[in-house]
């Protein structure tokens, strides 16, 4: 059990520190990120400056993902997560596998695009993409130029399509506004590939000070290094997967820790039955035999039998992986470790942890004299040894700080769960709408709000809880950055965010709105104006400010917030009443068909979007208790052990206490009294080791649960009550004997 438990962590930690790996030109991809505010965002005009710039740069490319609708075939359509837009040289940078393709400059016209393995086969089954026409969010048209290879698994960039870079400008206001001409919209990630030789400390300084001079901004690039991208969360970046380099050396610590229980069990049975091997040892050595010869006979067994542990365990692994995967959503493989050098290196530390797990053993057992053990000296013990207490202590101590680290992660995310955001976030609908639907916006909107169940409506570009678009300006020396949400008038009604000064803005009169911009408090903080309603931003207008509530993560504080009016935004948000959920949907649904029949129609409420923020907690906690559940198991299967060894030694013992009168339940607490104090021992040393290692980890977060004592108490109880149910069957049934069986014993 622990070799499998320990080989599907492997699996996992190998992954994750192997990501990006793969790629070939690793040693020279960068990423231009930013020191002040931490985010990864440039104009499209960025990199063909640069490029032409400086002969350092080999390759650049820009980068922007989204999610969208192809048309494909009869009227056929797939919504598809995934889509990137790059430019070609992405392709001579990253190691992309091509597969099939109809031409060799691939990604080179406006409708130049290839598609991952998979993706194909979903779209077209058998028949061959190449050449085909789809359409994007019947907006552009691709054609099909080629067939990657999908993605490793590890790998922080995970696309379905990539399609041309400079397409992207169709997709963005074509063509009163384009994109690739625009300096002020920082919307794209830029990567680069340096030549070789460059050295990239002497490079960064001339790449700063040329940026800051040419885009006229007061900002600090520098260049990320690739491989650096996966595990560095600080950085604001939406576009690629993130790790935690955190919860890596956890499952690695679990993994040693729950193989240091079978280790502990493994010495404290081998050691309890001293007095079976003893008789056994003692006439090898009156026949002549060597100690060293009898502790390398143990050493063999307990190596020969850890080998055959290992090879279960992976039987048992390949039995568990699809599970481990459907919790990690991972694709990771036990045969990844079939082959040379893991099988080599797999053997290697069984037999290490062989001799490990059979040196005290083997040393023990072979320590007696022959005279003693023939006579049967030794075999009479009334209860457990102190080494062996130590190591039971131990294993509880791990398991109890197990159990009480699962408890707080689940209470972290059940105050999350009901925390008071600053909005009303019950019964909220969220949609993106098309290019069908703003076509006619505000007839969809009246058509919504006739609905009988539908409460409120309105217009955005972003919602409560996903907020992701910037703003910048510079005044009187002063730099301004903070997040920006674009809301029509009806907005703040619908989230019940309050204005707490000044105004909203105006139902009634939607032309004096425009040009005015609303604050939350912690933006009044953050400006530090005495007045803010006489300095603009953007030659804009203050005229109120709004009590915080949470527009991003609950694992950020909460940040300053620009908020300004536009009638007609992407992101539609519609309040329903709680009675008859499932119908209002349909009747929402079938609105979307008759306008949009081309777009699926697909939703989602606040709760599940902020509910998506916390799901790698939500992974972690059942995780934890997995291990949890498995190591106590563990843990209580050598006390099952021991508990069974000590009722055989004390076979003569209890029928004579019995035939003296003593009750079954005396002889139960003869034998539990003592295991309970020593698992009441482990949760006094585990609660401050426990409380160490938890409050470390709230710290990570802006909005953390209290630690309440009674979680301590809980794991403990838990541990004492689960370690119970073994030590009181086997205590039952020793107790339950006929004490002339138990005196006929010897």
């Amino acid at each position: 059990m622990s070799f499998a438990i320990a080989i599907l962590i492997l699996l996992y930690v190998y992954n994750e520190l192997n990501v990006d790996k793969y790629h070939k030109n690793l040693n020279y991809l960068y990423r231009l990120a930013e020191k002040k505010d931490n985010h990864t965002y440039t104009a499209a005009k960025f990199g063909e400056y640069i490029k032409n710039k400086f002969p350092e740069i080999k390759y650049f490319t820009r980068y922007k993902q989204f999610g969208g609708v192809f048309q494909y075939g009869d009227k056929k359509t797939i919504k598809i997560e995934n889509v990137a837009f790059l430019d070609s040289s992405s392709l001579e940078m990253f190691t992309i596998k091509m597969i099939r393709s109809n031409r060799e400059d691939l990604l080179r016209t406006n409708q130049s695009l290839i598609i991952s393995e998979s993706t194909a086969k979903k779209i077209f089954g058998e028949a061959d993409p190449l050449g085909q026409t789809i359409r994007f969010e019947n907006t552009v048209d691709y054609v099909i130029e080629g067939i990657f290879e999908d993605y490793p698994s590890n790998s922080s960039l995970k696309h379905n399509v990539i399609a041309n870079f400079p397409s992207i400008k169709y997709l963005w206001g074509f063509p009163d506004y384009n994109v690739l001409e625009e300096e002020g919209n920082w919307s794209f990630a830029l990567f680069l590939m340096l030549n070789e030789n460059v050295n990239k400390d002497v490079f960064e300084k001339k790449l700063q000070k040329d940026i800051v001079e040419r885009f006229n901004r007061p900002t600090e690039f520098y260049l990320q290094e690739f491989s650096d991208i996966y595990f560095n969360n600080s950085i604001n970046d939406s576009d690629v997967q993130h790790g935690k380099k955190q919860i890596v050396y956890l499952f690695l610590t679990i993994a040693l820790i729950i193989i240091i229980i079978a280790v502990i069990n493994y010495i404290n049975l081998s050691t309890s039955i001293s007095s079976k091997r003893a008789l056994s040892v003692g006439i090898y050595k009156t026949l002549g035999a060597h100690r060293k010869n009898l502790i390398f006979q143990f050493l063999i067994e307990t190596v020969l039998v850890c080998i055959t542990a290992l090879f279960l365990g992976f039987i048992i692994a390949e039995l568990f992986i699809p599970t481990f995967n459907n919790l990690l959503q991972y694709n990771l493989h036990v045969k990844s470790f079939y082959v040379y050098p893991f099988n080599i290196i797999s053997i290697f530390f069984a037999v290490i942890i062989g001799l490990i797990s059979g040196i005290y053993p083997s040393f023990y057992l072979t320590r007696f004299s022959p005279l003693e053990t023939i006579k049967g000296s030794i075999s009479k013990t009334k209860g457990i040894g102190l080494f062996k207490k130590g190591l039971m202590v131990f294993q509880f101590i791990i398991t109890i700080t197990l159990i009480t680290g699962t408890l707080f992660v689940y209470k972290q995310l059940n105050y999350w769960r009901n925390m008071d955001l600053g909005i009303n976030k019950d019964y909220i609908l969220v949609l993106e709408i098309n290019s069908d639907i703003r076509k006619e916006a505000n007839v969809f909107k009246e058509r919504i709000k006739m609905i009988p169940t539908v409460e409120d409506f309105s217009y955005s570009n972003g919602t409560a809880g996903n907020v992701h678009n910037g703003l910048y300006d510079k005044i009187d020396d002063q730099v301004i950055n903070m997040r920006h949400l674009y809301v029509d008038s009806e907005f703040f009604d619908l989230y019940n965010i309050k204005v707490i000064e000044g105004e909203g803005f105006s139902k009634t009169n939607p032309e004096i709105n425009k040009k005015k911009y609303i604050l939350n408090e912690a933006a009044v903080k953050y400006l530090n104006w005495e007045n803010i309603y006489e300095k603009k931003i953007w030659r804009w207008q203050c005229i109120g400010v709004v009590k915080d509530f949470n527009f991003q993560s609950q694992h950020n504080k909460i940040g300053p917030l620009f908020i300004s009016f536009e009638e007609l935004n992407n992101t539609v948000n519609i309040k329903i009443s709680s009675k008859g959920i499932p119908h209002t949907i349909k009747q929402i649904e079938q609105i979307w068909n008759e306008m949009s029949p081309i777009f699926p129609f697909e939703y989602n409420f606040i709760d599940d979007i902020f509910d998506a923020q916390y799901k790698n907690e939500e992974r972690l906690t059942k995780i934890l208790g997995y291990f949890a559940v498995f190591s106590i198991f563990i843990a209580c299967l050598g006390l099952f052990g021991l508990i069974s060894f000590m009722a055989e030694q004390r076979t003569k013992e209890i029928g004579i206490r019995k035939a003296n009168g003593a009750t079954i339940k005396d002889i139960i607490s003869l034998f539990s009294k003592e295991f309970i104090q020593l698992i009441i021992i482990s949760g006094i040393i585990a609660t401050p080791l426990s409380y160490y290692i938890i409050s470390k980890w709230l710290q990570n977060f802006a909005f953390a649960t209290k630690l309440s004592w009674w979680v301590f108490a809980i794991s403990i109880v838990i541990s004492i009550v689960i370690s119970s149910l073994s030590v009181f069957y086997r205590a039952y049934k020793a107790a339950s004997q006929n004490p002339v069986e138990s005196l006929r014993y010897e």
